[in-house]
C-alpha cells in the first residue's frame, strides 16, 4: 500500500511527537507539527512544493543572469497557472496570483 502525504503526516505525528521521549521534548515536537500544519496547503506552501517538484528549471545560471528574478517569477506564474491554495492572511482558498507569485519570490 502507498502512503499518501496526509498518511505520512500522520505517521511521522505519531512517531515523533507520541513517543516515549521527556515532556518537554514531546511538546516542542507537537508545537512544531502544529505550525507545519498551518503552513500545510498555504500559498507558501504550494509555490514551495511547485520549485521544488520542477527545481530542474531552477538553475544556478538562471539566478545568475535573473538579477531582478523577473523569469524566476514568469517561470513560477507558468507552473502555478489555475493552482488554488489558502491564503494565509484570510483563510480562505483562492487562486494563486501573478501578485502572490512576486511577493513569494522576493521573500525568499
Amino acid at each position: 500500500m502507498t502512503q499518501s502525504p496526509s498518511n505520512g503526516f500522520l505517521k511521522n505525528f505519531f512517531d515523533n511527537c507520541i513517543a516515549d521521549t521527556c515532556f518537554n521534548m514531546k511538546w516542542k515536537t507537537i508545537e512544531d507539527y502544529g505550525l507545519s500544519l498551518q503552513h500545510r496547503g498555504t500559498i507558501e506552501d504550494v509555490l514551495q512544493r511547485l520549485q521544488m517538484h520542477d527545481q530542474a528549471l531552477f538553475t544556478p545560471e538562471l539566478f545568475d543572469r535573473d538579477t531582478d528574478r523577473s523569469e524566476e517569477i514568469r517561470i513560477m506564474c507558468t507552473l502555478a497557472v489555475g493552482k488554488s491554495a489558502r491564503d494565509r492572511k484570510t483563510g480562505k482558498v483562492r487562486t494563486i496570483g501573478t501578485h502572490d507569485i512576486a511577493d513569494w519570490v522576493q521573500s525568499t
